[in-house]
């Protein structure tokens, strides 16, 4: 099973001013937001709604893990904020649903406070109508409508995108499942760690 789903189904927590680590990047990052997409048979994630959404990620890793998640930079395009190294990856889907992931890609490569931080964006943004996105990344005075220049293109400074999400609220996926989890009728005992640790179920022979 993927580490993306293992992280969602397990119990375990997933733990310059803004350089990233140097391992994830942009391609890696919207390959997850793919493979998450395409778990739901009604989702339907296009290339637009897709760097959107890695835009995003960008700016809550500067404001919550104080850092950047990739060093790609992110260019203020007619359209929106696009990564090009993203958009020219899944160019040939145009305006359609992306079937696939573009390439294997190294999911331990993603520490696990990233992954907690796309799983909360996937679950807070993914159903978000490319229009819906568009609302949110196009804001008057944000970071998008601050750089961009019909006449050349211009990268997005980091700074600006952490602003973008500074005086907004991201919930947590792993606490609201935390609390579905200790709703739930449970059996067996909790150990020193607050694990709970199931019975053997026995059977007759």
């Amino acid at each position: 099973m993927s580490r993306i789903f293992c992280a969602i189904f397990s119990n375990t927590p997933l733990a310059d001013e803004w350089a990233g680590d140097g391992k994830t990047d942009a391609v890696d990052v919207a390959n997850i937001f793919i493979e998450l997409a395409n778990a739901d048979e009604n989702s339907c994630m296009t290339n637009l709604q897709l760097n959107e959404l890695v835009y995003l990620a960008q700016a809550w890793s500067l404001e919550k893990l104080e850092k950047a998640l990739f060093e790609e930079e992110i260019q203020a395009w007619k359209c929106g904020p696009i990564i090009p190294s993203v958009y020219h990856e899944f160019k040939k889907y145009g305006k359609v649903r992306i079937a696939e992931v573009s390439r294997e890609y190294a999911e331990d490569e993603v520490s696990s406070e990233e992954l907690d931080l796309l799983l909360d964006i996937a679950e807070q943004y993914g159903n978000y109508s490319a229009s819906k996105l568009r609302k949110i990344t196009h804001k008057i005075g944000g970071a998008w409508s601050q750089t961009y220049d019909e006449t050349k293109t211009n990268q997005i400074p980091k700074e600006l995108i952490r602003k973008d999400v500074k005086n907004e609220d991201l919930h947590s996926l792993t606490e609201r499942l935390d609390k579905i989890v200790a709703n739930l009728p449970q059996e067996g005992r909790h150990d020193e760690n607050g694990h709970l640790i199931l019975p053997i179920d026995t059977y007759p022979d």
